[in-house]
This record gives C-alpha cells, structure tokens and sequence, in this order.
C-alpha cells in the first residue's frame, strides 16, 4: 500500500532488527557500505514494516523496523544525515555454525 504522507519528521534514532542470521552477518560485514548508502536507497520507514537493503547492487538484506525516536513522536519517519540506525544482533540458534555468542554481540550504530 503506497500512500502520501505529508508532515512526516526526521528522526533522531531507528531501531531495527534483521529478519534472519545471514541478515545480521551480512550487516556486519558491510555496516561502512551500508551507512553511507542506506539515504540512496530509502528516506522514510514505518514501524513494524520490513526494509530491505541493497548491497553492492548484488546481495539484499532485510531489517524489520521495531521503533524509532522523533519530535513529534511518528511511527513513520524520514531517514537523514543525522539519523542513527541502531541493528539489535540477531545471531544463530544453536546447532547452526555459530557467528558470535548472543551476550558477544553489541547492537550495531550507524
């Protein structure tokens, strides 16, 4: 569903989750090409909507939205410059090839 909306502010922070495993590891080794190109890529997000992310024109990742922080408060907002991106880990459940322990993994900021 496309739809304009109108008065939709900057935010200061976005937290977001990556849908799988191979999401956050990808992330990891691509957070500098991610930063600077996520603004190419999307402007706005919404709460609780998927966004999917382009690397090196080649590999999609893909960040569920869980909140973000503006002024006024909006669960839609527009991504600028000054936004900072946080990426909670999201590492894999055991049996799977282990990337790091979950207590190991710091949220990424971008």
């Amino acid at each position: 569903d496309v739809r304009l909306k109108k008065g939709v502010p900057f935010a200061t922070q976005v937290n977001v989750e990556p849908l799988g495993s191979d999401d956050w590891e990808i992330l990891e080794l691509h957070a500098g090409h991610i930063e600077e190109q996520l603004l190419n890529q999307s402007r706005v997000v919404t709460v609780d909507t998927t966004l999917p992310v382009w690397i090196l024109q080649s590999t999609l990742i893909k960040l569920n939205v869980q909140s973000t922080v503006s002024n006024p408060p909006s669960n839609s907002v527009l991504l600028g410059p000054s936004t900072e991106l946080i990426v909670a880990p999201k590492v894999r459940s055991k049996g799977s090839p282990p990337a790091v322990a979950a207590a190991d993994a710091p949220p990424l900021r971008l």
